[in-house]
């Protein structure tokens, strides 16, 4: 192949904030880096940009494991690539810029919508219940497709990883639903990631 993968040791190792080892992950890298050589093209999931995006590495990492490219995209001023399929909004502090009848260029979320009607586009879209009052013009989006975001708090003493039941371990449906696709191979692994919720 013209785009080898090369692999260090500490690629098979998952590590604590402080560098000590917890975890063996080789299964899951090598699985990624053969379906990453063997794939012609490699669909293309974007992480949006200047909007006071948190930058997450194990998320990009994960969607890496799951056969993408990972790329960055202001769409505000840049296109969307036809091997696009995944736009990732992670935690925006920054709204995003609704049409502008006096411009010609098309809006942030005018490219988000025309992925999302392509036959191929996803968005997954990570919020900050804490942090919602700067992003009216993502919440009215979203709720055009039925997502209402509010800024409630869950409490799940049932669920949770601390005793005030503010840190609530995600569950997902992983029937033959939309939301299902994303998270499906990222579940089948024999040890699939857990998703804390806080707050």
């Amino acid at each position: 192949t013209s785009q080898p993968r090369i692999l260090g040791v500490n690629t098979f190792y998952v590590a604590n904030e402080d560098g000590s080892i917890w975890a063996y992950n080789a299964e899951e890298k090598f699985a990624a880096a053969i379906l990453s050589v063997t794939a012609t093209d490699l669909p293309i999931a974007y992480f949006t940009t200047r909007h006071g995006e948190t930058k997450s590495e194990y998320l990009e990492e994960i969607v890496e494991n799951a056969g993408y490219e990972v790329r960055y995209i202001d769409l505000s001023r840049e296109e969307l690539d036809s091997s696009a399929r995944l736009i990732v909004i992670n935690n925006p502090i920054y709204d995003f810029q609704p049409a502008n009848e006096e411009e010609e260029t098309a809006s942030e979320l005018e490219k988000i919508d025309r992925f999302l009607a392509s036959e191929y586009g996803s968005l997954m879209v990570f919020l900050d219940p804490l942090k919602l009052n700067g992003i009216t013009n993502l919440r009215e989006y979203l709720s055009e497709w039925g997502i209402v975001v509010s800024d409630t708090v869950v409490q799940d003493k049932m669920n949770s990883i601390s005793s005030n039941g503010y840190s609530v371990v995600g569950t997902y449906n992983y029937e033959d639903v939309l939301g299902a696709s994303l998270v499906k191979d990222i579940a089948n692994t024999d040890h699939p990631p857990k998703t804390i919720f806080e707050y």
